[in-house]
């Protein structure tokens, strides 16, 4: 009769180990499959904000400077010349980019 009793009590706790360890397992696919791939989206996510907004100040430091030493350095404090050769660059670069734009039919 112990032995019976003992046998069902071995049942029991091997019946509550395997379904600890198919709960062990679920949780640690779904975070392999599912948790982990979206921190790492994130994780590129917020990088490539952080470089973006850098890109961007790095511009817009470099267009101040050289507006800066252009119009003191190369036409005598004439502003609007350095206005007018920085437009005609950014225009001469945009019709390059718009002709090497493929069209597509909508």
């Amino acid at each position: 009769m112990q032995q019976d009793t003992q046998s069902a009590v071995n049942k029991e706790q091997d019946w509550a180990e395997k379904a600890a360890d198919l709960v062990e397992q679920v949780a640690n696919t779904l975070r392999q499959k599912g948790i982990e791939p979206l921190f790492r989206i994130g994780r590129l996510m917020s990088y490539g904000i952080i470089a973006l907004l850098a890109g961007v100040i790095v511009l817009v430091v470099t267009m101040t400077v050289i507006v800066r030493l252009l119009t003191d350095y190369a036409f005598g404090h004439h502003v609007w010349i350095t206005y007018l050769l920085i437009g005609g660059i950014t225009l001469t670069l945009g019709m390059f980019l718009m002709k090497k734009m493929k069209s597509y039919d909508i």
